[in-house]
């Protein structure tokens, strides 16, 4: 039987195929090998045409060869016009090996043509590069703005060392203040005891010499 998705495209085209040929699509798609034969017009070219989309859309390969080059033209035009808007198209799938025969077919399906289609993909890449090549540029700024943090991160780890540093030099400065005003506070204390000693002596020799007297 013929895929749903096959029947669903068929119904949406402009030239369906006709009661007979739709028999003979399904049966040749159905079976290994068949035979589809008719007079002149009868529209053998469109049938092979559909049948050849039915096998696409079924996800197969399909290799179309003829006696006559014209005759293998005359198909691929009629299903590279139902199949232009699909990827099967656009990226280069419908491929016309050998010498085209049938001008119409170059110019309004040129990626049917293998030098057509190499030159497309050759622009996506060139498209694809220059993309790669913006978003390398972005990535490699980002990179840079990070080394930027790192080492302005470095610098300030630096720095609040040194702060501490400072703070552990200051408590000490501090601390040896404070034992050396304790020093010059006991040798204040002591210098003032000293002088009252030498106060009480130097009264009491006055006291001697003046009145013979022992002050005590």
């Amino acid at each position: 039987m013929l895929s749903k998705s096959f029947n669903t495209h068929r119904c949406s085209t402009k030239d369906p195929p006709n009661k007979s040929q739709e028999e003979a699509i399904k049966t040749a798609f159905s079976k290994s090998t068949s035979i589809i034969w008719g007079p002149p017009g009868t529209g053998k070219t469109k049938t092979i045409a559909r049948l050849v989309e039915a096998h696409i859309n079924a996800g197969r390969r399909v290799l179309l060869v003829s006696h006559a080059n014209t005759a293998v033209d005359e198909a691929l035009e009629n299903i590279a016009e139902h199949l232009k808007t699909t990827p099967f198209y656009q990226e280069g799938k419908l491929i016309r090996l050998g010498i085209c025969h049938k001008k119409n077919l170059e110019d309004n399906y040129p990626l049917v043509i293998l030098d057509k289609i190499a030159a497309k993909l050759g622009e996506s890449m060139t498209s694809g590069k220059s993309l790669l090549l913006l978003e390398r540029a972005k990535i490699v700024e980002i990179l840079r703005n990070y080394q930027s943090f790192f080492d302005l991160q470095s610098k300030v780890d630096l720095l609040f060392k040194e702060i501490t540093n400072l703070r552990r030099s200051i408590f000490d400065n501090r601390e040896s203040i404070k034992i050396v005003n304790e020093e010059i506070n006991r040798f204040e204390v002591s210098q003032l005891k000293n002088r009252e000693k030498f106060s009480r002596a130097l009264q009491a020799g006055m006291m001697q010499r003046l009145f013979g007297l022992d002050p005590k």
